[in-house]
C-alpha cells in the first residue's frame, strides 16, 4: 500500500512538472498557480478607469486607459519573478489627452507552503513600482513604492477557492515632513468558482487605509470571468466599481501565453 502511493505521488510530481504554467486568475489577490521551474508566461495587461467629473476635486474628470506588456518567469519550484512596463493614455474631461511610459513594476512570490493538493497555500510576495511615469501629466505616482504582502488561501469542494491577501505599502516621501505621501495598508478577499477544467467565475474587493478627504476608507470591487481559450492561452475580463475614491467604473482584463 505504502508503494503505491509512493508510486502515484512520484507520477503526480512528474506530470506536474511537465505542466503548463496557470496564469493568476484574479487582480487583488495571489494564487499558487506558479510556472514550474525554467517556465514562463507573457502577456498583456489592461485596464480603464473612469474618474466621474463631481466627485474629483479639479471638477476635471476623464478616463484612463493602461496597457502593459508582461512577463512571469519560474526562477525554481514555486518560486517566481515577474514585470510590468505600462503604457498609459489620460483622457480628462477639458483639456488635451496624455500618454506616454506609465511606472515599471517587477515583482517575486514564493509559495512557503501547500499541502500535497496544492491548499491552503501561503504566498509572501514583494513588488516594487518605479516612478517612470510622468506625475504631471497623471501617467504615474511621482514616487517609487515597495510592497510586501501575504496570500492565504484555500480549496472546498475542488471548486470554490477562497483567498484573502494582506499587503503594505512603503512610500520613499513617506516620512519628509509634507504629510502628502505615506505608507498605505490594504486588504484583499477573492472568492474563484470553477465551473469546469478550463472556466471560473470571480468576485474581489479590495480595501485602502489611504482615507479621502472626508475620512472614508476607499474600497475597490470587481467581478468577472476567467477561461483557458487553448492549452496555452487563457483570457481574464473584470468589471466593477469603487466607493471614497476618484475612481468610478474598472473594467480590467489580461490574455497571457504560458509555455
Amino acid at each position: 500500500m505504502i508503494r503505491k502511493c509512493l508510486v502515484l505521488v512520484a507520477i503526480s510530481l512528474f506530470l506536474g512538472s511537465l505542466a503548463f504554467a496557470e496564469p493568476q486568475r484574479a487582480f487583488f489577490v495571489k494564487e499558487n498557480r506558479m510556472p514550474g521551474p525554467s517556465k514562463a508566461e507573457v502577456g498583456v495587461i489592461g485596464q480603464y478607469v473612469e474618474f466621474p467629473d463631481d466627485y474629483v476635486v479639479t471638477g476635471n474628470g476623464g478616463d484612463l486607459y493602461s496597457a502593459a506588456p508582461y512577463v512571469r518567469y519560474g526562477l525554481v519550484e514555486n518560486l517566481a519573478v515577474y514585470g510590468e512596463v505600462p503604457y498609459v493614455q489620460v483622457k480628462p474631461s477639458q483639456g488635451s489627452s496624455e500618454q506616454g511610459l506609465g511606472d515599471v513594476v517587477a515583482g517575486a512570490e514564493l509559495v512557503v507552503f501547500q499541502d500535497l493538493f496544492g491548499y491552503p497555500f501561503i504566498i509572501p510576495h514583494v513588488e516594487a513600482s518605479f516612478d517612470t511615469g510622468d506625475e504631471d501629466k497623471g501617467l504615474g505616482n511621482g514616487q517609487t513604492l515597495f510592497t510586501a504582502g501575504i496570500s492565504v488561501g484555500t480549496v472546498v469542494m475542488d471548486m470554490f477557492h477562497y483567498v484573502v491577501d494582506a499587503r503594505y505599502t512603503f512610500n520613499e516621501e513617506a516620512n519628509d515632513g509634507s504629510g502628502e505621501d505615506k505608507n498605505i495598508a490594504t486588504l484583499a478577499g477573492a472568492f474563484i468558482w470553477d465551473l469546469n477544467d478550463k472556466v471560473s467565475l470571480i468576485a474581489e474587493a479590495k480595501g485602502s487605509g489611504d482615507k479621502d478627504v472626508e475620512g472614508d476608507y476607499p474600497m475597490y470591487f470587481q467581478g468577472g470571468i476567467a477561461f483557458q481559450a487553448t492549452e496555452n492561452v487563457y483570457i481574464n475580463i473584470l468589471g466593477g466599481s469603487a466607493k471614497n475614491t476618484d475612481e468610478e467604473t474598472i473594467v480590467s482584463g489580461k490574455v497571457a501565453y504560458s509555455f
